[in-house]
């Protein structure tokens, strides 16, 4: 069946009219997305410490059950259910080898191992990736429509055990595609769909909040000039001495009025006297900084650990620092390290023997 520009087959027995979805919703669309996945891969970033790059917006109309029927790439979906400021949901689709990358990476990984099976733990790991990008994605929708949206924490399932309800299964989607490149792991696609009538909320939304934000119009200034320099067209002879009578009323307008100014002499105090309280008040002041308790602390040394060790520590378990043994410890007061010194023990409590000290200027303590 031959299709003209503005229709769009969107499964085997249905179409649908483009004018659903104007250019200008699309393009709306897009920049939204643009703008959230932006805020998104900057979440993502912070979580596997590199180069995140979601961009190149695609809007198109899709219906959600031909769509996941013939996506062949094994897959997952993420659903998002807006619970304030927006009513509705939308949901991501990722390749699973991009999610096997993306877990591999927040577990402990390098990112390069994407085989295996998408377990419990992997699917955990997955919802708190998708539940910070989603969450920072929300924070850019509020600021775009100057409200609060929240959402509930992000179902992940994996892509043949995902049931949309019935009614959900024939409806046409809004697909946003967008190119997603994390450095030299991952060059792959992140898809966005949503129903049309929560795409629309969107836009309206964005819409309405940006014409609220326009400056109101002048009536009478323009108006008045409008009406003046079509009376000028039509009557040129006249046009200088208008243009002269309106500079007369400017300078009417403009004319400061002068009033009476009471002019008393400025009475400059002595600098001595005050340099002489200064130092007696700062040398109080030091005498009561000087009873204020600061806390001090001995670093043993310190240790990273990913999540996935974090949660194998048991009793027993040997936590090795980074510290050789014989090294100095760090003597730290108020966060600021002070001292270097060796640990010995008086009756029975440990002590610290201040070996070094470490160059500081008075402000490091504050």
């Amino acid at each position: 069946m031959s299709l003209t520009d503005s229709v769009v087959e969107i499964n085997k027995n249905v179409y649908i009219s483009n004018d659903v979805i104007s250019d200008i919703e699309k393009d709306t669309l897009g920049e939204i997305g643009n703008i959230s996945m932006g805020t998104a891969a900057t979440a993502l970033y912070e979580m596997v410490g590199k180069r995140v790059e979601i961009t190149a917006p695609k809007v198109s109309l899709v219906n959600l059950q031909d769509f996941l029927e013939s996506y062949e790439i094994p897959f997952v979906i993420v659903e998002v259910k807006f619970i304030e400021g927006l009513e509705g949901y939308s949901i991501l689709v990722m390749k699973k080898q991009d999610v096997m990358i993306l877990t591999d990476m927040v577990m402990g990984g390098d990112g390069t191992s994407s085989e295996g099976e998408l377990d419990e733990l992997r699917l955990s790991a997955m919802g708190e990736i998708m539940n910070q990008m989603i969450g920072s994605s929300a924070t850019s929708l509020s600021d775009i429509l100057n409200k609060t949206v929240n959402i509930e924490p992000p179902n992940v399932i994996e892509g043949d055990a995902y049931n949309p309800q019935d009614g959900d299964r024939e409806q046409a989607y809004v697909k946003i595609s967008f190119k997603m490149v994390i450095e030299d792991l991952v060059n792959s696609e992140l898809m966005q769909l949503m129903p049309i009538d929560f795409a629309k909320k969107l836009v309206s939304g964005l819409l309405n909040h940006t014409s609220s934000e326009a400056p109101a119009e002048e009536v009478s200034g323009p108006s008045v000039k409008g009406t003046q320099s079509r009376k000028q067209k039509n009557n040129p002879g006249k046009a200088e001495k208008h243009k002269s009578e309106e500079r007369i009323m400017q300078d009417k307008h403009t004319e400061p009025v002068r009033k009476q100014v009471n002019i008393k002499p400025l009475d400059i105090p002595s600098f001595d006297e005050e340099e002489k309280s200064g130092r007696l008040g700062e040398s109080k002041n030091m005498d009561l900084l000087l009873d204020v308790p600061l806390p001090v602390s001995v670093e043993l040394g310190r240790s990273k650990k990913v999540i996935k060790e974090i949660l194998k520590l048991h009793e027993g378990s040997i936590v090795v620092l980074d510290k050789l043994a014989g090294d100095l410890v760090d003597v730290v007061v108020n966060g600021k390290l002070i001292a270097k010194g060796e640990v010995v023990i008086i009756d029975d409590n440990y002590g610290v023997r201040i070996t070094e000290l470490a160059e500081y200027s008075k402000g490091d303590l504050g």
